[in-house]
């Protein structure tokens, strides 16, 4: 079995040659040990590097589609509502803030706040993570005068649904073609709150576009403002995204249902 998350080796020069030989020389020897394949995302898959190399060997194993898996009892809509619903519209965003993950667009957040903040906007984005960028960030938000942007460290993975639930909506600004799932997408739904994503293959179709949330021009802060107010404008919108987002996690996420999928590809070997 060869358990691919087609996150593709990007890089340049040497490297990036390095790259293209394994694709061309070892990915075929360890297509040709395998007896199927399981990938993320069919999206994904038709665009990713492995996909020419697949399509190209005769004898390619068969390929199975399963997404990542969520704890849907850990992330759940809250049972209980606060009296005002969303006194302060929170915007969530939850990445590892170290030069790895470069890619997740906390600048892009930053600065559709910024053009929150002067359309009089009042919001605050929460930013849950920790790594060697997160000072350049900080003082990037404090140079520009956001006090409504708040870094809140490391939070522990039993915590995480706590400020899910509180939140009106996860963001997912990623910036570059590296990842093909979004787990905070994911977890986001199954909390209740709709989800905004990049527009890139695989992590689009975490989300169901307009029902459980929208997609976004990578790269693009504007648009990520404007879709972010569309949710804070439309709270009964916002809700029925949510309760949608909740129906869609059980249906595709929920680790029984990943779990049945794996456990009848292995009984089928």
């Amino acid at each position: 079995i060869v358990l691919h998350h087609t996150m593709d080796a990007v890089s340049s020069g040497l490297r990036g040659m390095m790259f293209r030989v394994y694709n061309r020389t070892l990915m075929p020897r360890i297509f040709k040990q395998a007896h199927v394949m399981i990938t993320l995302s069919e999206d994904y898959f038709r665009d990713c590097d492995i996909t020419n190399v697949y399509e190209n060997f005769p004898d390619a194993p068969p390929i199975e589609f399963v997404p990542n898996g969520v704890d849907i009892n850990l992330f759940r809509p809250a049972q209980k509502l606060p009296p005002t619903p969303y006194p302060l519209p929170t915007i969530l965003f939850a990445s590892g803030l170290d030069r790895a993950h470069y890619f997740k667009g906390v600048h892009v957040l930053i600065e559709a706040m910024r053009m929150l903040k002067e359309q009089g906007v009042k919001c605050r984005a929460w930013i849950i993570g920790d790594g060697k960028m997160r000072k350049e960030y900080a003082a990037h938000v404090q140079e520009i005068g956001l006090s409504n942007v708040e870094f809140l460290g490391l939070v522990p993975h039993e915590k995480l649904p706590e400020y899910y639930c509180q939140a009106m909506v996860a963001v997912v600004p990623s910036t570059a073609r590296v990842e093909c799932f979004s787990i905070v997408a994911a977890e986001a739904q199954a909390c209740g709150i709709p989800a905004i994503v990049s527009n890139f293959p695989g992590v689009r179709v975490t989300i169901e576009n307009g029902k459980t949330g929208f997609v976004v021009r990578p790269g693009d802060p504007e648009d990520l403002a404007h879709k972010i107010l569309q949710i804070i404008e439309d709270p009964q919108g916002a809700r029925k995204m949510g309760e949608n987002g909740r129906t869609r996690a059980e249906r595709l996420f929920s680790w029984k249902i990943v779990g049945n999928k794996l456990e009848t590809i292995y009984r089928s070997l």
